[in-house]
């Protein structure tokens, strides 16, 4: 390869490498404006493209290009370093610890709803037995097929609906209380329950806020989180779980805001890099489904399920008492 065609791709490098570094930093801006904010969903992507740039240019003796690069990746580095540490103050269980009560499995999915395969996550739900599962984009032929899990599932409540926004939550065991929850009239409902478990009262919240596509469904996902961070906060039950596609990352500004606004934090955190959505992209993947909990419940098991043509993963998770061994 010639000097002068080296020196081209060098230069292309260079300007990817400073791309990655400008969206890192337009993604700390996500309060000022909508736009800038959809740039905070890629740290995982700003990561490995600055790291890998920072290697290459390192051994190619590029000192300026290697440290600003390597600054950049330490920086996305910093903010996604939660996924791999888990939460503060997290308890680490003894090891000599009695055999623990069975774990509350909740599992979170969206189904897509123009995914006609209803066999494959049917058959996938069976067989995983959770306690309880909120699912989102339910539509009228979905909600006909969950019924089909009332040997499982005794217990559900169904809001389906023609667009994307119907719901449904599956139970083993009976809720002692339900409710539909309208935040704003543009978005689809939530649902809120309250279960029993270990003798404790749970209230589990079930969500999925609108897209942030353009500044108006931008400003209606934020909202709608902000609103029921509210609801949960002024809540005369105290330990919470919230579940659901939420169309947000853990480091964009409206889920910041909903952590700050109630102690909460996310069931992923320790467990690593898991994306859940978008299936079809192999790069673009992020981790949009989450499962929030309280601080008085720690996280045993977290997976992300397999494809099941959905453009989303399912989300499950295990837990236990935040004080038990």
């Amino acid at each position: 390869m010639s000097q002068e065609r080296r020196t081209h791709i060098l230069r292309l490098l260079q300007a990817g490498g400073g791309a990655a570094l400008t969206l890192t930093l337009l993604g700390f801006l996500g309060s000022w404006h909508w736009f800038l904010d959809l740039f905070s969903h890629f740290r995982g992507q700003y990561f490995l493209t600055l790291a890998v740039l920072s290697l290459l240019f390192g051994i190619r003796r590029h000192w300026t290009s290697t440290i600003v690069f390597l600054a950049g990746a330490a920086l996305n580095a910093w903010i996604l370093h939660p996924l791999w540490a888990g939460p503060a103050g997290a308890k680490v269980p003894s090891a000599q610890s009695f055999q623990p009560a069975p774990p509350l499995r909740l599992i979170t999915h969206n189904l897509l709803y123009i995914n006609h395969n209803h066999t494959l996550t049917i058959d996938w739900l069976r067989r995983v037995q959770a306690d309880a599962v909120f699912l989102s984009e339910v539509t009228p032929p979905w909600s006909d097929a969950l019924r089909l899990l009332t040997d499982t599932y005794p217990y559900q409540h169904h809001s389906p609906q023609l667009d994307a926004f119907g719901c449904a939550l599956l139970c083993r065991h009976p809720w002692t209380h339900l409710e539909e929850k309208q935040w704003n009239q543009a978005a689809g409902p939530s649902l809120a329950a309250v279960i029993t478990w270990q003798g404790r009262d749970l209230l589990l919240l079930g969500m999925h806020p609108p897209p942030p596509m353009n500044a108006f469904r931008s400003a209606l996902r934020n909202t709608t989180l902000a609103q029921a961070g509210a609801w949960l906060a002024a809540h005369r039950i105290t330990t919470h779980i919230v579940l659901g596609d939420l169309n947000a990352t853990p480091w964009c500004h409206p889920m910041r805001r909903l952590l700050e606004q109630i102690p909460l934090h996310n069931s992923a955190e320790g467990y690593g890099w898991q994306p859940t959505w978008n299936v079809q992209s192999p790069f673009f993947q992020i981790p949009i489904d989450h499962i929030l909990i309280s601080p008085t419940l720690r996280t045993t098991t977290f997976l992300v399920g397999p494809n099941l043509q959905s453009d989303h993963r399912p989300v499950m998770v295990e837990l236990q008492p935040a004080g038990s061994q």
